[in-house]
């Protein structure tokens, strides 16, 4: 049993990636995928009830993951500004780090959106879909 939940966990990580590979993934990404599968085999063996075990433990690593992982993510930017300009003072670097943020929340946001708007299209195709065949099975 406690293997089923496992690889449930770990077919969902996966399947929620978007199609996207592994290499595609940001460290923020990545840090959830390990940490939120970690979590799921840590939980489910530990766990007295292995399926709330694998959820809880889930959630609980796929956030820490994700959190050390944006970390590092800030730090590899960090870097790279550091290394475009060495004599960049601790505030402009912080300045530009903030606009890096301030334009990544930016994007998140404008991707958001045109899933959202994909999921629109996407349900009013189907609800089309199914007055065409409700149509079709009155005839």
């Amino acid at each position: 049993m406690k293997i089923i939940v496992i690889a449930i966990f770990i077919i969902a990580a996966f399947m929620g990636c978007n199609g996207m590979s592994p290499s595609d993934w940001d460290r923020t990404q990545r840090g959830a995928a390990i940490g939120g599968v970690g979590g799921a085999g840590a939980g489910a063996l530990i766990g007295r009830d292995p399926a709330t075990g694998a959820i809880v433990g889930g959630l609980a690593g796929a956030g820490a993951g994700a959190l050390i992982g944006r970390e590092l993510d800030r730090i590899e930017r960090e870097k790279q500004i550091v290394s475009q300009d060495p004599t960049l003072t601790f505030d402009e670097r912080q300045r530009r780090l903030a606009e890096l943020d301030r334009l990544e929340r930016q994007h998140q946001i404008e991707l958001e959106r045109e899933r959202a708007q994909l999921g629109r299209e996407e349900d009013f195709y189907r609800d089309g879909m199914h007055q065409q065949r409700g149509r079709m099975t009155d005839q």
